[in-house]
């Protein structure tokens, strides 16, 4: 049932000027937002210019892709260019795969949004709307000020906290050198600080713009720890980065050194090989550093840089914070970056290859049977330390590959014996196996894969009655500037394989027992039946039910079973005759 959708109605022609213009829009607060309530008159003024830049998004993800389910969620955005409509973010509110989604103003507008940008690695991402289809909401953006994001700032987060529209949550920043906060997830955002206050946000509310007193962005809501006030912000350091080239219509250089860093103090630094002469260097050139970087994990494709080496020296320049680590990556991006490291005491001067990110996020993905999979990606790769060509990513469990037994977000590494690194191998190898016909397949379980690494193959059986094999590519974005377009390829339909010959498709019967048993044998059969969740009427929610029917004609190959076993008509029902 879908929820209804609240609407502007159109003025009244008392409403319109003398000239029959509508009045000029002027700055409001929200029904609920006081004075008192927002903190004191200057954050009210503040809250007031900046109320029409901050929108409700809700976003529907139409394919499932790495571990975000085909769902809608809530979040908030907030515009930084009204003139070109760019809205920012969170990533993982942009998804990372085809979405739909829309975005409702203050003036309770609600426009289509398309994706322009999601950051390969940081949690940010933007929007981009028409501003010329806002008739009610005044145009307002938001400045963005990284340099603003202090320990002591008093802020303002502002955002659909909960899912409830423009709520106002105080804070003050407590810590701006957190690590990157942990999740029991795939993605990780790496390679940056993150900001602490006690806000208490919730669900709803990422996206949110953290405000100063003087009506800028310091920070961006990104995630909140459950049973507490604590609040995590993105610093907006690459985000201005990012911006400056997107408003320029230019694609967003982003490097890496397939390593992840983590920052550590001095004394930590010392116990795994530091030496007092180094902390005297970094203090010399950087007097109120307290610490420096490590690595805190590689890809397998990283052979110069091993987890555990502190980087001293990043361009012959001592290095002590993320934003220089990024800002060299940025710039080097296809070439080499000239490194200092400390591993195990020992002093070590090397290259690193600065390869893109862009190149390392999956931009394709193969449908087939309600089966959804794309290449592993770099953050899968990262979290199960597999090599970025390790195989492809099973997002969804369709018909395919829900026979042969393995579950989501299996990697799945050969078709027979054809290896699957990309899409494009995995359409090819699948192109020519018939319908119905079962063929053998290799996969990794990625949900236990660190205690069980071992390889499984079985037999998956084709499935091409509801969905052709498809291919899916997506065009624009982080690649050229432009919004994003996904587009599909059909691949043609092999033709059927060759009816089995009656002596070997004749089934055999019990040796031994009842001598009932024994004539009835030949004629049980067991019944699966299937259907599209979408097409579900009668059937169970998951579209799948089994039971058992009996064969009581063999000429006319005519079935007698019940209603639980085939709910309805619609959907693929397959029998197994005595178990053959």
């Amino acid at each position: 049932m879908m929820a209804e959708i609240s609407r502007p109605s159109l003025p009244s022609p008392a409403s319109l000027g003398t000239d029959g213009v509508l009045p000029a829009k002027r700055p409001r607060l929200a029904d609920s937002v006081t004075a008192a309530s927002a903190g004191g008159g200057e954050w009210a003024e503040v809250i007031s210019q900046l109320q029409p830049a901050i929108v409700a998004l809700k976003v529907t993800t139409v394919r499932s892709f790495e571990e975000d389910p085909a769902s809608t969620s809530q979040g908030t955005g907030f515009v930084v260019d009204q003139v070109r409509g760019l809205i920012l973010t969170n990533r993982h509110i942009t998804g990372v795969g085809p979405v739909r989604a829309t975005a409702t103003f203050d003036r309770h507008e609600e426009l289509e949004i398309e994706v322009l940008y999601r950051d390969p690695v940081h949690d940010f991402g933007f929007f981009r709307y028409d501003p010329a289809r806002l008739r009610l909401t005044r145009c307002a953006e938001i400045p963005l000020d990284p340099q603003g994001l202090r320990v002591g700032a008093e802020v303002r987060v502002i955002g659909n906290d909960a899912g409830e529209k423009l709520q106002i949550l105080s804070g003050t920043i407590a810590r701006i050198d957190r690590n990157v906060p942990e999740f029991n997830t795939i993605y990780n955002d790496e390679n940056t600080f993150y900001a602490g206050a006690g806000a208490g946000t919730s669900g709803g509310s990422s996206g949110s713009p953290v405000l100063s007193k003087e009506g800028r962005a310091i920070a961006l809501n990104a995630a909140g720890q459950e049973g507490a006030a604590s609040a995590f912000f993105l610093p907006l350091d690459r985000v201005q980065y990012a911006l400056g080239f997107l408003r320029t219509g230019l694609p967003v250089p982003r490097g890496t050194c397939l390593a992840a860093f983590l920052f550590k103090p001095f004394d930590e630094l010392m116990r795994v090989g530091l030496h007092a002469g180094h902390e005297l260097e970094v203090l010399t050139a950087v007097p109120d550093a307290t610490g420096l970087l490590i690595v805190d994990s590689v890809l397998c494709e990283q052979e110069v840089l091993k987890a555990g080496d502190i980087l001293l020296r990043l361009e012959d320049k001592v290095c002590t914070s993320f934003v220089e680590l990024e800002q060299v990556l940025d710039s080097k991006v296809g070439g080499d970056a000239r490194v200092r490291i400390c591993r195990g005491g020992e002093e070590i001067d090397c290259e690193v290859q600065v390869r893109v990110l862009h190149d390392l996020i999956p931009r394709s993905f193969v449908e087939l049977g309600l089966d959804t999979l794309h290449a592993i990606g770099y953050h899968a790769a990262r979290r199960a330390h597999l090599p970025l060509d390790a195989g492809m990513y099973l997002a969804k469990v369709g018909y395919v590959f829900d026979s042969l037994g393995c579950g989501r977000s299996s990697l799945i590494t050969y078709v027979g014996k054809v290896h699957t690194p990309t899409a494009e191998a995995l359409v090819k190898a699948l192109a020519d196996i018939p319908h119905r016909q079962y063929f053998q397949v290799s996969w990794y379980e990625l949900a236990d894969f660190r205690r069980d690494r071992t390889m499984k193959t079985g037999f998956a059986k084709m499935s091409r009655a509801w969905f052709p094999l498809r291919l899916w590519r997506c065009r624009g974005g982080a690649m050229d500037g432009t919004p994003e377009r996904w587009e599909a390829q059909d691949i043609a339909v092999p033709p059927p394989s060759p009816p089995v010959p009656a002596a070997l498709a004749a089934p055999g019967g019990f040796q031994g027992g009842d001598p009932l048993v024994r004539r009835l044998s030949a004629s049980l059969v067991t019944i699966r039946f299937r259907t599209d969740r979408r097409f579900c009427t009668e059937a169970s929610p998951n579209g799948f039910s089994e039971g058992a029917g009996v064969l009581v004609d063999a000429e006319r190959g005519l079935v007698l079973t019940d209603r639980h076993a085939v709910p309805q008509s619609l959907g693929d029902v397959e029998g197994t005759i005595a178990g053959a």
